[in-house]
């Protein structure tokens, strides 16, 4: 079960999370949504080199990520923790519809899944709005970057 958030923390690079989330490098699964094939392929090779075993899912289409999204199981995913990357201004959509849509979504998943909205935009507004969907884990400012996993996403090794 997703734990309820705590405080906001923010760092100089407009990353605002309501809650730090540590991803198991067992199996994890990424789902990036963003229009620009560029941008998905770039963020597969970076949440790669991250997390080496991570199954990651792009796409292009919004629709086409809220399908799979609803056609995924809990049960299915019982072991494995879930990160979503959802672009906020795409083509003919943009992210704060499809959180809209996912608030539809089954509960049971929807606590399985981090939602973190990515924008290039600097218009503090779409930060707030962002953070206003109970369904949000946080927010990052383009670009995705491995630093920015390892720091905030990796689970620290065991001593």
């Amino acid at each position: 079960m997703k734990p309820s958030y705590s405080s906001l923390q923010l760092n100089t690079s407009m990353l605002q999370l309501k809650l730090s989330q540590r991803i198991s490098s067992r199996n994890p699964v990424f789902l990036v949504i963003d229009d620009d094939p560029g941008y998905n392929e770039v963020c597969r090779i970076i949440i790669k080199k991250v997390f080496r075993d991570a199954e990651i899912l792009t796409f292009q289409n919004p629709t086409e990520g809220l399908d799979f999204i609803g056609g995924m199981a809990p049960e299915n995913y019982s072991d494995r923790q879930i990160v979503l990357f959802l672009d906020i201004h795409m083509h003919g959509s943009d992210g704060f519809a499809v959180l809209n849509s996912m608030m539809d979504q089954s509960p049971a998943m929807m606590n399985k899944i981090y939602i973190y909205m990515l924008s290039s935009s600097i218009e503090p507004r779409d930060m707030i709005r962002s953070l206003d969907y109970s369904i949000t884990s946080g927010y990052i400012s383009k670009p995705l970057t491995i630093e920015l996993l390892e720091e905030f996403f990796v689970e620290p090794a065991a001593c």
